[in-house]
């Protein structure tokens, strides 16, 4: 039996954030990540240089774009993004009970991971209503109606990615409307639900445990 990712939906949700709050300046479009730096180590799957691509691009077209990397590690690269003119900022280490608060704070959250399993962050920034922009990796195309619950691009293409960004920069409406719609197709994937087929397994696991237990005694 394959158990499907699952997310803690009753934790993770949107939540009101002071808008100061992560280093966000008020009035700005905020595109966001989550996740260590050391992460992308394992031969660049998490596709940051794609993403650093992404966003230089999308600052061009966006100018009140401002940019959160949330995790350890991001410090150098905030510092060249704005060095560059790009507004941003990054958490550090960040608690698991900060990280609905986060997911609240951006309009856009970003993944360009060239591979993915769940991905569980973008699981959990569906959970807080967050549009999604994302690479079609792990569970993304099976959560990921273009147009409905999120938008979703090919590994490395970095061209639709900003295409994504610029069009739920357009418009508001679409956003709310894309996150409540990713918010109710992931409500549907909660841990109870992806473990209950395990549920029989288990059973009949018990149930030989104890007939060997029984022809030992």
């Amino acid at each position: 039996t394959i158990v499907p990712h699952g997310v803690d939906s009753k934790f993770f949700h949107r939540k009101k954030l002071d808008p100061k709050r992560f280093g966000i300046p008020s009035g700005r479009f905020v595109l966001g990540f989550v996740g260590a730096k050391a992460s992308d180590f394992d031969g660049g799957r998490k596709g940051m240089d794609v993403f650093f691509d992404v966003v230089r691009r999308a600052a061009r077209r966006l100018p009140n774009l401002h940019v959160v990397l949330g995790g350890p590690g991001w410090d150098k690269d905030v510092a060249e993004l704005q060095a560059q003119g790009i507004s941003a900022s990054a958490t550090g280490y960040i608690r698991k009970s900060d990280l609905p608060a986060l997911y609240s704070g951006l309009d856009v959250f970003l993944l360009t991971s060239r591979t993915e399993g769940g991905p569980c962050v973008v699981f959990e920034a569906m959970a807080c209503e967050t549009a999604v922009v994302s690479t079609r990796v792990g569970a993304i195309p099976e959560l990921i109606v273009d147009g409905v619950t999120g938008y979703s691009a090919n590994v490395d293409d970095g061209e639709a990615l900003v295409a994504a960004i610029v069009a739920l920069k357009q418009s508001a409406e679409k956003r709310i409307e894309i996150g409540k719609s990713g918010r109710k197709m992931i409500s549907k994937l909660t841990w109870g639900a992806a473990l209950s087929p395990l549920e029989g397994v288990y059973d009949e696991l018990l149930r030989q445990i104890g007939r060997a237990s029984c022809r030992e005694r």
